[in-house]
């Protein structure tokens, strides 16, 4: 048994750890309807998707005729978007490729609006669904509405998504709408929260309120 316990822990130091994974849609592979491949790389854009794998794992278009990855916005950025309704999808799902658990932390949300394009109306119904051995585990995330595309929203993800084996993205909306994300973590920490750079009408009033503090504390010196 003294022999066995340092074998033990040799053992534990060499196990290999889950490989995290920063997905950001540049550099896998698209697999068309078709079956015919391409790989992004940061300049174009694939249209009628079927699934997308990078760092091990597949984004999987469910129902009518696929979406698209690359760069959708034009902005030289990478995104996964697509359309629900109008016979374009049903779902996304995200699994392992070659199956197995793993842990979804973050994603950037880059579009979810019913306006095509544009404004969101607040309706927007989206839900992210956490799944291990084919049951749903915790309660679905119903994700903000957001303006169609950059700048992007952050979605972060709680302790019901730390151990799954399927990620399904779905909405009860049958009506085109447009809905895109970029920089899945997967076994990876989620990134510190962006902080909104502040607008010039904010900024001014903010000058204003210091102006008028800094008057307040003369006065009460004199």
């Amino acid at each position: 048994m003294r022999h066995l316990l340092p074998i033990l822990a040799l053992t534990a130091l060499i196990t290999p750890l889950a490989p995290a994974a920063v997905v950001t849609f540049t550099g896998g592979t698209v697999t068309m309807s078709g079956r015919t491949t391409g790989t992004t790389d940061g300049w174009n854009n694939f249209n009628g998707v079927d699934f997308y794998t990078e760092a091990g794992f597949i984004f999987d278009y469910i129902g009518g005729s696929g979406g698209s990855i690359g760069n959708y916005y034009g902005t030289g950025n990478d995104v996964i978007h697509a359309h629900w309704g109008q016979g374009e999808m049903t779902g996304i799902e995200i699994r392992k490729d070659g199956g197995g658990t793993f842990e979804f932390n973050y994603f950037v949300l880059t579009s979810n609006t019913l306006r095509p394009g544009g404004a969101p109306t607040g309706f927007e119904d989206v839900h992210v669904e956490a799944w291990l051995n084919g049951v749903q585990v915790g309660a679905d995330v119903i994700l903000p509405s957001e303006q169609w595309g950059f700048p992007a929203v952050d979605v972060f993800f709680g302790t019901d998504f730390d151990l799954v084996d399927k990620i399904v993205i779905n909405s009860t909306h049958t009506s085109f709408s447009c809905f895109g994300m970029d920089s899945f973590y997967i076994d990876q920490a989620a990134p510190p929260p962006t902080v909104p750079e502040p607008s010039s009408g904010a900024l001014l009033a903010l000058g204003i309120g210091g102006v008028i503090a800094l008057h307040r504390t003369r006065r009460s010196r004199e």
